[in-house]
């Protein structure tokens, strides 16, 4: 009896063990593990397996041939178009294949669109879009037009453009060929060295270019959200999404053993997949919901910053532990106005932080509020935002002030 309550419990852990872990994985490791089990598990049948494809171009092998070429070009150009199925028209590949053929082998364009564009008929702004899109997607970066492009992109995928590191990466661009000491960085953003380090330390992280081997990050949304109205649409992106089920075979074709282990374990991970798809719907509709501003359009020009949005509130709406929310949500991303975002992005966890959306309305309503015979200089704005508990340079708010397209309070 004692043996049989072990063997149960340790089944019960394992089982625990493995919905935990397939809750925490982000969609690249959730397709990878279900490649491997479509591979072993003979029972199993597994739609929607999608791995990031693995170019020749990352090997930097110059021996390839031209017909290797053409063969890893037409691989990315399959798996970019499966990826963007939702943002490209049939009339659309002509010019992605345009794009993906004048990548360098690290995955930069180093042309202007102009000059790729010039002596044919493609639309110059359309191919901006989808070369965009091409950045945005699994292979972050991918046909930026130079390296400076590229640093710029990255650090503001992964810090966000309110970040000190987006603030250096800046800098380090107006300096690309050029030595910039630490010390003149330091005097150039007026910040304290400690964190400087620490902030290129963490721009030191992110690979080299699009096609660096050290760049395995794929990104993948986990739902498509879409704004109508007052009203949010909540989609999850179940096309590249794995799912299982159970094959037809002959009983005669394995052992009672063989057979048992094979429907265990298939029964297990499915359960696990469905227990996953649950707790995310649940917890990343909830959180959208909350932040429902960070979507909508709004006329109140404090209403999103003072929205404060912590774990706890979400776990008090889903009726889970704080952890649960945060492993759930952990790594996970989702999809709007055609540009993927992590969930992250929308936590504001005490007043004071704010995120770059929140941060560009307040500006915007300041200025549209503002006394036109004394408009607000981005000095005064950048006074009213530090009294507001948000710290921010007065070269970022000019920054933002220009995304907005507002004139200076010179020119206004």
């Amino acid at each position: 009896m004692l043996y049989a309550r072990q063997e149960q419990n340790s089944i019960f852990s394992q089982t625990m063990a493995l919905n935990l872990s397939v809750l925490t994985m982000n969609k690249v490791s959730l397709n990878i593990l279900m490649s491997e089990l479509a591979n072993k598990n003979p029972i199993v049948n597994v739609d929607n397996i999608y791995v990031p494809w693995k170019d020749s171009f990352t090997k930097k092998n110059t021996s390839l041939v031209f017909e290797d070429i053409i063969a890893e070009e037409k691989k990315l150009f399959d798996t970019l178009r499966e990826e963007l199925v939702l943002e490209l028209e049939e009339s659309d590949y002509p010019t992605l294949y345009l794009l993906i053929g004048n990548l360098s082998s690290n995955g930069f364009l180093n042309t202007s669109l102009q000059k790729l564009c010039q002596g044919t008929n493609f639309d110059l702004e359309r191919v901006e879009k989808i070369r965009i899109l091409m950045m945005n997607s699994s292979y972050l970066g991918l046909a930026s037009l130079n390296s400076t492009e590229y640093l710029l992109f990255m650090t503001q995928c992964f810090y966000t453009t309110n970040s000190l590191e987006y603030e250096v990466s800046i800098v380090l661009s107006n300096y690309s060929n050029k030595n910039i000491s630490i010390d003149k960085i330091a005097k150039y953003i007026d910040v304290d060295k400690d964190l400087l380090q620490k902030a290129l330390q963490n721009i030191k992280k992110i690979a080299s270019s699009p096609l660096d081997e050290k760049n395995s990050r794929f990104i993948y949304p986990d739902f498509i959200i879409t704004a109508q109205d007052d009203k949010l649409i909540i989609t999850p992106a179940d096309f590249l999404t794995p799912s299982l089920s159970i094959r037809d075979y002959k009983e005669n074709s394995y052992t009672l053993k063989e057979l048992k282990f094979f429907l265990k374990e298939a029964e297990t991970i499915k359960k696990a997949l469905d227990l996953r798809m649950e707790s995310l719907q649940k917890h990343a509709e909830a959180l959208i919901l909350a932040r429902s501003d960070f979507f909508l359009e709004t006329n109140d020009q404090d209403k999103e910053y003072k929205k404060e949005i912590r774990l706890k509130d979400i776990a008090e709406i889903t009726g889970r532990h704080t952890s649960t929310v945060s492993r759930t949500l952990k790594d996970r991303y989702f999809m709007f106005n055609k540009q993927i975002f992590p969930f992250s992005i929308l936590w504001n966890h005490k007043i004071g932080i704010a995120d770059t959306y929140t941060i560009k309305n307040i500006i915007k309503q300041l200025i549209e509020n503002e006394n036109n015979t004394s408009p607000l200089s981005d000095t005064v704005i950048t006074d009213i935002l530090h009294k507001k508990g948000i710290k921010i340079a007065r070269r970022t708010v000019n920054k933002y002030r220009k995304e907005l397209k507002i004139n200076s309070s010179y020119q206004r």
